[in-house]
């Protein structure tokens, strides 16, 4: 689902436990709205907090690495996931 302006789209997913992302520039508010259509080539910077009791433990897809924020350079339509453990 979502509307798309026809830009790629990047969408986030959440994986193993419980928290939120939230995306800049773009409408990204996971937990609630998880894709945005942005135009070919915008850098959107993902943010995973974990809620308490879990922990943040990497992202993989779209994003990589240990740190909670992310930058992704979207030139075509994926899914960044955020891993979160208890």
């Amino acid at each position: 689902g979502g509307t798309t302006t026809g830009g790629p789209v990047l969408s986030v997913k959440i994986n193993g436990g419980k928290g939120s992302i939230v995306g800049a520039p773009g409408s990204i508010n996971c937990g609630k709205v998880c894709s945005t259509s942005v135009a070919a080539g915008t850098a959107v910077t993902l943010t995973a907090t974990p809620d308490a009791g879990f922990r943040f433990v990497n992202w993989t897809g779209a994003c990589t690495g240990a740190a909670a924020v992310c930058t992704v350079t979207v030139n075509a339509s994926g899914t960044a996931q955020a891993n979160f453990t208890k």
